[in-house]
């Protein structure tokens, strides 16, 4: 009878966490959905075209409902003019994650809130809920930083298409606004909506060489940071452009070239890495379902305590030697 009781107690945890699973993903789907379809409503708060021209942003607010009119609405005017917005602001562009601050802060209480239930329900201890929910906080950080690095990857790889684009495009006469347009055309994402935006932004009355800044915001790399000052430096002295991006586009082949060839020669030494990091924790997973009494005195208040916390540290030191030994700067 108590084993009975035992299974039907064990399942309905297991069908309460089942559920707050489906509800955190049901969540997350919703407010990706939502904030794609808002981004038409986010520019007119600020522009909005007709057959006449631009409307100002005061008669754009007038004209254009609101496209909020819920809690994150008021919650982003409350942190609007705090200090971490614009970082958290400049990260979320970096990632091409169509979301505002409240929505991304949002999706990092959910994270932890629904961690630290999964947590409870699995061990029935509040200490294991606490650090789950505690590592779980850092997930959409990582989540942000992992899209930046792909994202910038990605660019840096159609750099070379770009520039070649470019030149063949100034040689045939067009200048150099329809040139980037013609690049967003061409070109397939992330390079096409990044120049798109260019244009975009220019069109809407800013400078080339703030927008070309504003670029290098979003995409942070070495290789368009160089073709950005050649850029301003031409926009100020003149000069043949065409020359100085074909010139640059040599650099830059070459360099993406010696580039992957690092990478290939240090792949091993970087999923050992990573092998190396995740085999304690697969370990120790595999172990928790197999006997979780047995895992769980690593845990209990005392010396053993240091334990699990020592070998973190000492795999996250590990790990970020490993990855700095075989970061070769070209």
């Amino acid at each position: 009878m108590a084993l009975f009781e035992a299974g039907i107690e064990m399942d309905v945890f297991l069908l309460v966490g089942i559920f707050v699973g489906l509800a955190i993903l049901l969540g997350f789907t919703g407010m990706a959905e939502f904030a794609r379809s808002s981004i038409d409503e986010r520019l007119g708060r600020y522009v909005r075209r007709s057959g006449s021209g631009v409307v100002s942003r005061g008669q754009a607010a007038e004209r254009t409902p609101p496209a909020r009119s819920s809690f994150l609405a008021r919650v982003d005017q409350a942190i609007t003019s705090r200090d971490f917005v614009p970082g958290i602001r400049r990260e979320l562009a970096r990632a091409d994650l169509p979301l505002t601050v409240p929505e991304y802060l949002f999706i990092n209480v959910m994270v932890v809130l629904g961690a630290g239930v999964v947590g409870f329900l699995i061990s029935q201890l509040w200490f294991s809920a606490l650090m789950l929910a505690v590592g779980s906080a850092f997930v959409p950080t990582l989540y942000v930083r992992w899209r930046q690095r792909r994202r910038v990857a990605a660019f840096n790889n159609q750099l070379g298409d770009v520039l070649n684009v470019l030149t063949g495009s100034l040689r045939a006469g067009y200048g150099l606004m329809q040139s980037f347009d013609y690049v967003s055309d061409r070109l397939p994402d992330p390079a096409a909506n990044e120049f798109g935006r260019v244009v975009r932004e220019v069109s809407l009355g800013l400078s080339m060489n703030e927008a070309l800044a504003n670029l290098l915001k979003r995409v942070p790399s070495d290789d368009l940071e160089l073709m950005v000052t050649a850029i301003g430096i031409h926009q100020e002295v003149g000069g043949n452009l065409t020359i100085i991006l074909e010139s640059i586009t040599e650099t830059i082949r070459e360099r993406v070239r010696i580039e992957r060839e690092i990478r290939s020669l240090t792949a091993m030494q970087r999923y050992s890495a990573y092998i190396l990091v995740a085999l304690p924790f697969v370990v120790s997973g595999v172990l928790f379902l197999m006997n979780p009494d047995y895992i769980m005195k690593l845990f209990e208040p005392g010396a053993t305590l240091c334990i699990p916390f020592g070998a973190l540290i000492a795999m996250i030191l590990g790990f970020l030697i490993t990855r700095r030994i075989v970061a070769i700067e070209v």
